[in-house]
């Protein structure tokens, strides 16, 4: 048994969930939760519906219950990740192995082998970080912009 008990007897009536509760009464949440296995026990009141199909409904929690159990040990093993092995473990590396950051004065010489004009102003460079326009928009309304004064 792979499939969940009230899916396959609703599937073999060829019947759309919507059928299927509208002819039990169950609520059709209740019933997509019960296929989906979002829920594991049904209610009396759901147990009592079910049984107007003519079905057992004591029966059917049971066949219920066991396709739980099946789902679940088919869902942890799908899940399931493997231990790594200690060959697929890379080795730490150590900052001295890593190579060193230039400092100002050769990354400044290495711009002048490449020709960058070092000339550029802060304001050039970063220009998203210069003076306020002086222009805020509002929080409360996105639409509204507020002068600041300085």
């Amino acid at each position: 048994m792979t499939e969940n008990p009230i899916l396959a007897f609703r599937k073999d009536r060829g019947w759309t969930r919507a059928e299927f509760s509208r002819r039990t009464g169950i609520h059709y949440v209740a019933l997509r939760d019960i296929e989906l296995g979002l829920t594991k026990r049904m209610s009396v009141k759901t147990l009592g519906l079910i049984e107007h199909l003519g079905l057992d409904g004591r029966e059917m929690q049971e066949k219920l219950d066991a396709w739980h159990l099946i789902e679940h040990e088919r869902r942890k093993d799908a899940f399931k990740i493997d231990e790594p092995k200690a060959q697929d473990i890379p080795e730490p590396v150590l900052a001295s192995d890593q190579a060193q950051t230039p400092s100002k004065a050769e990354a400044i010489d290495a711009f002048q082998e490449a020709g960058v004009e070092q000339n550029l102003s802060s304001q050039q460079i970063f220009p998203i970080m210069s003076k306020p326009s002086g222009k805020r928009i509002s929080r409360n309304n996105p639409t509204e912009v507020n002068l600041i004064n300085e």
